[in-house]
């Protein structure tokens, strides 16, 4: 679960900070600043408080379902449990990865736009021939803090499910969690000790491939 969750914010997140900053950076928006910090935003909010508005509208009887008309419980499905988790996660740190990618999109040389626009290339070849490798080490960053990121995501998969139903949506903190202080009878520390180390050891992973590139100049 742990490796589909880090998967998915990994990917979509990414995806859609991607897609929304070339967005606003080509569409030439006239409030683009106040876009930008409307998508930001939820960003500085405590994700404990993010987690109960959400657990409201996402409840079987919540405002989503009262909306809609219907009953149905989205955090009681085995699998789509987890995909509301990672919904919320995105929704609350896509505005960190759009900023970056934004600010990556400002060191492009219009130079090179505008010589694509003599050359008669298109919005969609100017896109993926020149700003997309010109972001390529940024994407990578933008990748392995969100893998970081998620790796220790705790907050919001405990409130809205638990990790559950049925361990569906459990993560590796959240089993941390419960080993270390919620398992019934006797605690079960150690394990959860051994759930931290595995944790720590693939944070420290990710952080050296990341320093690595630094150094390389790479990112």
């Amino acid at each position: 679960n742990t490796l589909y969750f880090v998967g998915s914010m990994a990917t979509f997140q990414v995806a859609i900070a991607l897609f929304l900053a070339i967005i606003i950076f080509f569409g030439n928006f006239k409030y683009s600043s106040l876009i930008r910090m409307i998508i930001f935003f939820p960003g500085v909010l405590a994700p404990v408080s993010i987690s109960l508005a959400w657990r409201k509208i996402l409840e079987q009887d919540g405002v989503l379902n009262q909306i809609m008309n219907i009953s149905y419980p989205w955090l009681a499905k085995v699998h789509l449990a987890i995909w509301c988790v990672v919904s919320v996660n995105i929704w609350q740190w896509v505005g960190y990865s759009l900023i970056i990618f934004y600010a990556g999109l400002q060191g492009i040389n219009k130079e090179l736009l505008e010589a694509a626009d003599i050359d008669g290339a298109n919005w969609t070849q100017k896109i993926f021939r020149i700003v997309i490798p010109f972001l390529t080490p940024i994407i990578v960053l933008n990748i392995i803090l969100n893998v970081i990121g998620s790796f220790r995501a705790f907050d919001i998969v405990y409130v809205l499910t638990r990790g559950g139903p049925a361990h569906n949506s459990e993560v590796f903190t959240t089993l941390m969690y419960y080993y270390s202080f919620a398992a019934n009878g006797p605690s079960k520390m150690g394990v959860g000790a051994v759930i931290a180390f595995v944790m720590f050891l693939a944070i420290v992973v990710f952080g050296v491939v990341r320093i690595r590139l630094l150094k390389e100049k790479r990112l």
